[in-house]
């Protein structure tokens, strides 16, 4: 951990952004889905559309994730 914690340190400010919004971003989607996951419980047929969105915001963290990986990868490539 304490490793990836010093390349996460070492990146050029652009990356360091990137990546430092991604992981923002991502918690917030989180904290929407529990919000609304809190909100449609118990499930029933009125519920149903607010435990779908939930679980489409928990699907999209870990995309958005990705996305900042690779594009502070790729920032940090084009700047050497």
């Amino acid at each position: 951990m304490k490793r990836l914690l010093r390349r996460v340190a070492s990146m050029g400010p652009e990356a360091y952004l990137i990546q430092k919004l991604s992981i923002v971003w991502a918690c917030i989607l989180l904290t929407g889905a529990l919000l609304l996951l809190e909100r449609a419980l118990p499930l029933t047929a009125d519920t149903y559309g607010l435990y779908r969105t939930a679980g489409l915001l928990m699907d999209a963290a870990p995309s958005v994730l990705l996305v900042g990986v690779i594009g502070a990868v790729c920032v940090e490539e084009r700047t050497g």
